[in-house]
Order: structure tokens, then C-alpha cells, then sequence
């Protein structure tokens, strides 16, 4: 119970989401895809989510046309978003993080036939 408790807090803690304009997605879009990068987040024990910064609809567009290149034809993605984020390492050094360090990343979060977002790829922007 403990632990469901601490990734709730994980997952619900405000973080500051800058959504920027789009004209491809809508709020609730950029809110479930929001959703799961902070749920993919919660598994970096220690690190605190500083900011996401919607990459904007010509990244997005881009990112989704390249995905797309190598999946099977009936089984492409329907949507892709990208944040850009920011987050801090733990107070202490843990795994491949330096400790105390802000770090920058991009998240890419696609969208299946059925609605369901999902965090595709993650790492140094």
C-alpha cells in the first residue's frame, strides 16, 4: 500500500506543463500523453520532474512520419507527441545519473489504433 501510495504521489505532483499552441492536438491529447510520460517517470527512482515543454506540432508531425518508416502497413501510429523536459537527480549519485544534476530530455509518446498513448522514446534532447 505504501508503494502505491509513494508513485501516486509520483505520478499526481504538479509539474509545470508548458503546452505551448497546436493546431494537430487538443488539450485532452496533450494531457493523456502528459499522463503517461509521468507515469513512465515515476520509474526513475529519486530524480524530481522539473518541466515539459511541448516540442510543438512540426517535431511532433516529423517524429511521427519517421516512426511510422519502419511499422508494418494497418499497424502505424495514429498520433505522436513530443515533450521536451527537464528534471534534477537524486541528492546523491544513483546508477548512470551524477548526483545533483538537472538533466534534458525528450519524451515520445505515440498513440495506437485503439486510443492508448504511450511512451515510445525517452532520452538526452
Amino acid at each position: 500500500m505504501l508503494i502505491a501510495a509513494v508513485f501516486a504521489f509520483i505520478v499526481f505532483r504538479p509539474v509545470n506543463v508548458d503546452y505551448g499552441t497546436s493546431e494537430v492536438y487538443s488539450k485532452s491529447d496533450l494531457d493523456a500523453a502528459v499522463l503517461a510520460v509521468k507515469f513512465d517517470f515515476a520509474k526513475m527512482i529519486g530524480c524530481n520532474h522539473l518541466s515539459l515543454r511541448y516540442a510543438g506540432d512540426e517535431r511532433s508531425q516529423r517524429e511521427l512520419e519517421n516512426e511510422n518508416k519502419w511499422r508494418i502497413p494497418g499497424d502505424e501510429y495514429v498520433a505522436c507527441i513530443v515533450f521536451d523536459s527537464a528534471f534534477q537527480s537524486p541528492k546523491t549519485a544513483y546508477g548512470a545519473w551524477n548526483a545533483n544534476s538537472t538533466y534534458e530530455w525528450s519524451w515520445t509518446i505515440v498513440k495506437t489504433a485503439n486510443g492508448t498513448w504511450t511512451v515510445l522514446d525517452k532520452g538526452y534532447a
